[in-house]
């Protein structure tokens, strides 16, 4: 099942300097290895270097996928989980 989620990428803005910024992804939760926390995420948040907007308790995910990449996701461990692994109930 194919999920929208939301990343957290790098970027190089005009003064060639790196920054953070947010984008919609789709995973398709077949290719997800594993969820942890993703603490550093947080920190810089804290830091001011996330875009505006992001609430201060917010937490972030990295998910491994099967090729080996990782990416860093806005929500806790729990909430992505669910996001990707949602199964459709029927009575």
């Amino acid at each position: 099942m194919v999920v929208k989620l939301v990343e957290v990428f790098d970027f190089y803005d005009s003064r060639s300097s790196q920054s953070k910024s947010l984008r919609e992804i789709y995973v398709n939760g077949d290719h997800v290895v594993s969820i942890r926390p993703d603490q550093y995420t947080k920190n810089i948040m804290k830091e001011g270097q996330l875009p505006e907007g992001i609430s201060h308790t917010q937490n972030f995910s990295i998910v491994t996928l099967n090729d080996g990449n990782n990416m860093v996701v806005v929500g806790d461990v729990d909430a992505v989980h669910s996001k990707l692994f949602r199964q459709i109930l029927r009575g």
